[in-house]
């Protein structure tokens, strides 16, 4: 259908689209680390391990692309090329070390 004004999206039913509404923005904070990245269903998987909705807190700085930071005159390429921390929650039965991922 290229080309064209039509597409194809998967349909879920209602629970499991919500769940993957929840995961969305995971997916994006993954990818702009450049982990490998798979939604099945209501499931996230990064570089093969399953990540659930509640485990990660996404840092509220945004990620920006390596070849989008430029450092300023009052900043060093060292710091400039900083990224945000991944905080875990510590009520997560399934614990990730961040620096794995």
């Amino acid at each position: 259908m290229r080309g064209t004004k039509f597409g194809i999206n998967e349909q879920f039913p209602e629970e499991i689209e919500h769940k993957r509404r929840e995961l969305y923005p995971l997916v994006k904070y993954f990818r702009d680390l450049k982990k490998r990245v798979v939604l099945v269903r209501d499931r996230l998987f990064v570089d093969g391990k399953e990540i659930k909705a509640g485990d990660v807190v996404i840092p509220h700085e945004p990620m920006r692309s390596q070849r989008n930071i430029s450092p300023g005159p009052h900043r060093t390429p060292q710091q400039s090329g900083n990224r945000p921390t991944l905080h875990i929650s510590s009520q997560s039965s399934n614990q990730i070390d961040s620096t794995k991922l």
